[in-house]
Formats: structure tokens, C-alpha cells, sequence
């Protein structure tokens, strides 16, 4: 793309252009942009800091116990939910530096797990956002494989991800989804 902008005699504009959008942060996408940015060989800070401002997730175990409280207040009530777990950790970034996060509380009698999408404030240290229960199912096996985070200049990340769920009977099914992080809930949407 350089060669092309500097065929036209535009290149210095263009570099005007996504280094301004850089610093407006409205309604373009973070990640775009930077990508954007790079390929014009602009000065690209503002994308280094918020890289920078991502945080490396914690253990599980402590993750576990950071996410609990939030996660047995959502489970179905009636019932004992203990021994909560995290399945899987991203670092997320904008607007603030977190996590995205999968974790369950389990059952003993009848023997099921309850699974949650959550958002995860570093900085306050506490969940700001959580999903519906009718948006993650009990009595399945899910494997889920993590795809990307979508970071957006003026809303939260959206993590893509990629799900496959196995009934008592064998069967499958495989979606690809995208949790899309609207405090206090985290919004699955399937993308196939």
C-alpha cells in the first residue's frame, strides 16, 4: 500500500490521516487502524501503548477465586453450585485492561456444570460484565479455541472464538462465536 500511495502523491497524506485517527479514537476500529498505520509506516505510538496496557493473565486458580462470587450469584438458584474453575484467560484491552474469561461452577447431584462468559477489570479488580445463563448451557462438553480479540477505539473488546459442544449422545455441534463485552453483560453472537 505505500508504493501505491506514493505512486499517487498521496502517501504523506495518508500517513496524516491515520496518524490523526490514531489520537480521535471514534468510531474506527482500534485494530484496523493500527494495522493501517503500520502498513504506511506512520508513527504508530498510540498502538504500542495500548498494547502495553494490556495485562498477562493471572493462574487459574486465582482467577477462579477473583470470578466465583460472580459467577455462583448467576448460577440457577436451588441448587449447591460449588468448585468454580477457569477454563480460559485473554488478555482484553480497551477501554480498560482485563480479561476476557470462561469459567463454571459444577454440581454434584445431578452431576452438570454451569458455564460463564465474563469481562474482568484489572485496574478494579472485579467482573463488570457477565453473561446471560440462557446464553451458555449446562449438561454439554464445550472445547473452545480462542481466534482473536477485536479491540475498538470507543467500545470494549470483542473476543472471537471458535466453540464445539458434544451431547450424552455423541453428537456435536460447532460454532464460531463472538462475545461481544456490553457491561454488565458479555453478548455471544454466532458467527457462521
Amino acid at each position: 500500500m505505500p508504493g501505491l500511495t506514493a505512486a499517487l502523491g498521496c502517501h504523506a497524506l495518508a500517513v496524516r490521516e491515520i496518524e490523526a485517527a490514531l489520537h480521535r479514537l471514534r468510531d474506527q476500529s482500534w485494530q484496523a487502524t493500527c494495522d493501517w498505520c503500520k502498513q504506511m509506516r506512520a508513527d504508530c505510538t498510540p498502538c504500542k501503548k495500548a498494547a502495553m496496557e494490556r495485562v498477562a493473565c493471572p493462574s487459574t486458580g486465582r482467577l477462579a477465586m477473583d470470578v466465583r462470587d460472580a459467577m455462583l450469584e448467576r448460577a440457577p438458584s436451588g441448587v449447591a453450585w460449588t468448585s468454580p474453575s477457569v477454563d480460559m484467560c485473554i488478555p482484553i484491552g480497551l477501554p480498560y485492561p482485563g480479561w476476557f474469561v470462561i469459567g463454571a461452577v459444577q454440581q454434584d447431584t445431578p452431576s452438570r456444570e454451569f458455564w460463564f462468559h465474563l469481562a474482568f477489570d484489572a485496574r478494579a479488580s472485579k467482573v463488570v460484565a457477565i453473561s446471560e445463563p440462557d446464553q451458555r448451557t449446562y449438561n454439554y462438553f464445550c472445547e473452545t479455541k480462542f481466534g482473536e480479540v477485536v479491540d475498538s477505539a470507543t467500545t470494549p473488546s470483542k473476543v472471537r472464538m471458535h466453540v464445539t459442544c458434544f451431547d450424552k449422545m455423541g453428537g456435536s455441534t460447532a460454532r464460531n462465536l463472538e462475545a461481544e463485552v456490553v457491561p454488565p453483560k458479555v453478548v455471544l453472537h454466532v458467527r457462521d
